[in-house]
Parts: C-alpha cells; sequence; structure tokens
C-alpha cells in the first residue's frame, strides 16, 4: 500500500498523486498541503522506486522521468501539474506572473524567470500576504479577477538564505543533494494561502537589477510587457487581450525594483491601501470585438497603395481593446502589438472604409484647426505604417484602383 495516495484538485479538475514510502510520500504530503482535495482521478502521477534503484515518475501509466534525485523527480512532477491545467484550462487566459493579495485586493507581480518575483512573493506572503501562485495567474474572462491554484513556491539557490529557518530550506541543506540549485516551498511553510480568484488593483512589473526607486508605467508599455509574458495568448486570441486592457485600466501600473524586499513590500502594501480606501469600482470598458474571418471583396492594403483617394479598412483580423490614453491592437494571426494614443485611436476609428483619407484630414484639420496639408501628410504616413504592419484592408472594387493593394 502506498503511503501517500491523495487527490488534490486544480481548478475543477481531480489529479491523484501516489508515492511509496518515505521520504517521498512525507515531501510530497508536505509539497501539495495547500491544495484542495477532492475524490475521484481525471488522471494520476505516481512516484516509484528510490535507493538504490531510480526515482521514477509516471503519469497515467506513461513513465515520465527517472532520476537519481527525489528532487528532479517532484520538480518534473510540479510541472506537470502546471502543464496539464494549462492544457485543460482553455477557457481563460494565463499569464507568467505571481498572485498575491492583501486585505482581498489582488497583486500581480509579472517578469522573467530570474527578475526577483519568487523571492519577492515569498518575502510578502511571510509577512502577513496571502498567497495564490507564483508561476501562472488564470484571468476570469470579462471580470478583471485573476486567480490559480496555491502550488509550492520555487526559490532558486541565491535565495535560499533568506529563508533558511523554514523546513524546506534546512531539509535540503541537510540532505546535500547534488546539483540541486532550486527548492519548492510549500506554501503552508510560509503564511496564508488561497485558491480563489481576487480583483486585482495592482500590476508590478518586477526587476531585481534596477537601481532606482519605483515607478509608474504607462498603459502602452504595460501591455508590450504583459503580452510578453502571457503563456497561451495565441489560443486566447482577442478574449486575452481584453482581459489585459483590463489590467490596465483597472489596476495601478509599476515598474518594481526588487532588490530591497522591504521597499518593495512598502510600496505594494501603500498601493494597496490606496486601492482599498478609494472603493473604485473597475470600470469595465466595451472594446471593438471584431469577427476573426475575412471579408469578401477586400484584400490587404500595402505601403505602396496608400493615398489621398484610398478608403482603408480596420483589418479584419485586428482586434482593438481600449486602453488608459488610446487602444490596443492585436493582429491575432500575427501575434504582433501594437498601442495607439488618443489621436491614433480616433482615426483608427474612422477606417471603416467608407472614407478617403483626403477627407478624413479635412475633417480632423477642421476639429483640430491645424493646417490641412500638414494633416493630409501625417495621415498618409500614419496609414502607411499601419499597412506595413498588416493592418489594414481596402475594397477590392475594380472602380477603386487608386486603393487597390
Amino acid at each position: 500500500m502506498p503511503r501517500l495516495a491523495r487527490t488534490v484538485l486544480l481548478g475543477p479538475w481531480r489529479v491523484s498523486v501516489v508515492a511509496p514510502d518515505d521520504p517521498s510520500a512525507d515531501r510530497l504530503a508536505r509539497l501539495l498541503g495547500a491544495l484542495p482535495e477532492g475524490d475521484g482521478a481525471d488522471t494520476t502521477m505516481e512516484i516509484s522506486g528510490g535507493p538504490p534503484a531510480a526515482y521514477r515518475l509516471t503519469v497515467d501509466g506513461a513513465v515520465r522521468v527517472e532520476a537519481g534525485t527525489l528532487w528532479e523527480v517532484e520538480d518534473r512532477l510540479l510541472s506537470n501539474l502546471n502543464g496539464w491545467l494549462l492544457a485543460r484550462e482553455t477557457d481563460r487566459l494565463h499569464l507568467h506572473a505571481a498572485l498575491v493579495s492583501r486585505h482581498g485586493v489582488g497583486v500581480l507581480l509579472v517578469a522573467p524567470s530570474g527578475s526577483g518575483k519568487s523571492t519577492l512573493t515569498a518575502h510578502l506572503v511571510r509577512h502577513g500576504w496571502t498567497y495564490h501562485t507564483d508561476e501562472s495567474a488564470a484571468a476570469e474572462p470579462g471580470t478583471g479577477r485573476w486567480g490559480s491554484y496555491p502550488r509550492p513556491l520555487t526559490l532558486k539557490r541565491g535565495s535560499w538564505g533568506l529563508f533558511g529557518d523554514l523546513p524546506a530550506v534546512g531539509d535540503v541543506s541537510a540532505e546535500q543533494e547534488p546539483g540541486r540549485d532550486r527548492i519548492h516551498l510549500p506554501p503552508t511553510e510560509l503564511g496564508p494561502h488561497s485558491s480563489g480568484p481576487v480583483t486585482v488593483a495592482v500590476v508590478a512589473f518586477v526587476d531585481h537589477r534596477l537601481d532606482r526607486e519605483a515607478e509608474p508605467i504607462d498603459a502602452a508599455s504595460a501591455m508590450r510587457l504583459l503580452v510578453a509574458d502571457t503563456l497561451d495568448l495565441e489560443r486566447a486570441g482577442g478574449r486575452g487581450i481584453d482581459d489585459l486592457a483590463r489590467l490596465t485600466r483597472q489596476a495601478e501600473l509599476v515598474r518594481l525594483p526588487s532588490a530591497d524586499l522591504e521597499r518593495a513590500a512598502d510600496h505594494l502594501a501603500a498601493a494597496v491601501d490606496r486601492a482599498s480606501s478609494s472603493g473604485a469600482t473597475p470600470a469595465v470598458e466595451e472594446t471593438d470585438r471584431l469577427a476573426a474571418l475575412p471579408r469578401a471583396g477586400t484584400v490587404p492594403l500595402t505601403p505602396a497603395a496608400v493615398t489621398a483617394a484610398c478608403r482603408p479598412r480596420r483589418g479584419w483580423q485586428v482586434h482593438t481593446a481600449a486602453v488608459p490614453g488610446g487602444v490596443a491592437l492585436y493582429d491575432t494571426v500575427t501575434g504582433h502589438l501594437l498601442p495607439l494614443d488618443a489621436p491614433g485611436a480616433a482615426v483608427w476609428s474612422q477606417l471603416d472604409g467608407g472614407i478617403s483619407i483626403a477627407d478624413l484630414s479635412a475633417l480632423v484639420a477642421a476639429e483640430s484647426g491645424a493646417a490641412g496639408e500638414g494633416v493630409l501628410d501625417d495621415l498618409l504616413a500614419f496609414a502607411a505604417d499601419l499597412a506595413a504592419a498588416g493592418l489594414l484592408d481596402v475594397d477590392a472594387d475594380p472602380d477603386m484602383e487608386e486603393g487597390r493593394a
């Protein structure tokens, strides 16, 4: 009989984890102690073997890894949990980010690996914040709420000394497992934890290499960084862009140095307190949801075909989402993102194939009081840039030769 046979819940999915005896059963029980339990199983992961033989991880009977040390097998098991959930939670966008909360207010810590994200997360949880994840946060579509499951938090070797009093760190020092470069900390050793979603009021882009104070970041830059750290935006498409754009509208956006953990924690606490005291409900703005199907009778507009007489259309594949100060254009075919400021967004909204660039420039000039010739030149250059990015179409009507791509 196995020493550990436990079903844990990852969202609605049930994963049975089986281990034979000491030390694997005891260590896995601690690692998975923060996860809610369930009945039955949708998949089964089992650790077997051990000295003098190799440890082995099997998933639904198929061997995934054999290794001489238990930590390598544990590492693969946790990686499989992450990948398994990502593959099955197809209705949500997933972001490579940590998620913590304070007084019920969520903070996303966004950063590539090696930026100090997990170290800061562990520090916050040890000081009373609630832990949700240090790896992957999932959006609840259309709500501004993000959640995850309280997976074991991963610390690389350079941070072990900061948490040397924790049992998981002490165990590694005692065992001296060869080649080990990271530790998985059970959330139960750190502090409060939760698998419930929270409304995010702060998005911090974390980097321990920054040597300046925390500073605000504009929505366009934030969108670029968020897109770069998504795990499945290609699958989520325009819906995922909506969720990211909603973050830029509802949350305080900040670039956060994390080398000084106390200072970073103080900054985040102050930001959460501001959000809590304001009591503001995040606004949910409508987005331009374009049908992701090619239009009959249109062709891509090329830069060379941009003239004063042509009547550009927004590309059929372009999803438009409102962000503070403008919009973000997301090409659902190429995955490219282009933020536009307010004037650019206003022009973009007019590109429906019904007005020529010359007529549009006359309207803009009349509204702004600017010189008509200068406005036309600016609009032609703007349209050429959009065309070069593959974001514009034009009617293929033979009577509109000058606008044909």
